[in-house]
């Protein structure tokens, strides 16, 4: 067993099955969304929201609960296209603005994708207006397709998140704890990520559990 008073940074083993992502009034329209496939009134959907708010997570539950392939949007590529999509009939593309993207292989994927039947799934961000693409034809397609938006959470939501990235981390925390946190911190999904990541760290490298005396020592 890893002792806690070892500061090795190992990562953490993150929960992604569909069962473990917080439903909330701020993404409950997105995961309906998904829900409803295929039934949906485009071959692809684009799903829009900020750093830390989940997106990768729907993706990656999506993608295991159907079968369908997961890959960074930079890593599309014209010439592997049809070895990376496989039989598959789903194709879920992570970070579409991420610097590194092709246009041109994005909009080789949407043809194929439309042409050879596979639904897809963007995840962005910013909505597909706002990605300053240049390539026209990849533009008016994307932006072609259904938006869904994740919003900010409210604090019982940043407490559920908080408490699942604790635990994914095998981090035992009090609802003390939790109520500190969300009572000080920024309100969104990745300053809860960054603020578990900081507190684990800080636990791992004093050799303590994480509490409201080691929570107000990050915070500072």
């Amino acid at each position: 067993m890893t002792s806690r008073q070892l500061t090795l940074d190992l990562g953490c083993r993150r929960a992604v099955g569909r069962q473990d992502f917080v439903v909330a009034g701020c993404n409950a329209e997105a995961v309906a969304w998904l829900d409803r496939w295929p039934d949906w009134p485009a071959p692809g959907l684009v799903l829009v929201g900020p750093s830390g708010s989940g997106k990768s997570h729907l993706l990656a539950a999506f993608a295991q609960a159907h079968h369908g392939m997961l890959m960074a949007a930079e890593l599309v590529a014209v010439d592997h296209l049809p070895d990376q999509l496989g039989t598959t009939k789903l194709v879920l593309v992570d970070d579409l603005a991420s610097p590194g993207c092709d246009q041109k292989a994005l909009f080789h994927l949407y043809n194929w994708s439309v042409q050879n039947g596979i639904c897809m799934v963007f995840a962005s961000d910013r909505p597909a207006a706002h990605l300053g693409f240049t390539l026209a034809d990849l533009n008016s397609r994307l932006k072609a397709l259904p938006h869904v938006e994740i919003g900010t959470p409210d604090d019982d939501v940043l407490m559920m998140v908080l408490a699942k990235q604790f635990s994914d981390r095998q981090i035992t925390v009090t609802p003390e704890v939790l109520t500190y946190l969300v009572g000080r911190m920024e309100r969104s999904f990745d300053a809860a990520r960054r603020m578990v990541e900081a507190l684990d760290q800080a636990s791992l490298a004093q050799g303590r559990a994480v509490t409201i005396p080691l929570a107000k020592q990050v915070l500072v």
